[in-house]
């Protein structure tokens, strides 16, 4: 099992990536082999101009520390924008 980024997908000025946990397996099976795989996605990181957002796949924001831990090539290459004076 792996836990990696897919390749980021750029739409206009919006950068997506998508942090997937991914396993792959075989075995001999009479004269070839048996092959399976599973693909799962955990996270999905949206970088756009002006901040960036991340969650997982139940809807849960998640930091920039728990990203990562997971997928240190998902991070935002921003940084959060500072919060607005009160």
């Amino acid at each position: 099992m792996t836990i990696r980024c897919d390749p980021p997908r750029l739409l206009g000025p919006v950068t997506l990536r998508v942090i997937v946990r991914q396993s792959v397996g075989g075995h001999p099976a009479g004269r070839g082999l048996a092959l399976w795989g599973h693909k799962q996605p955990l996270a999905i990181v949206i970088e756009q101009p002006g901040g960036w957002s991340a969650w997982d796949m139940q809807g849960r924001p998640l930091s920039r520390a728990r990203i990562a831990a997971l997928c240190p090539e998902a991070l935002p290459q921003q940084v959060p924008p500072p919060p607005a004076p009160p």
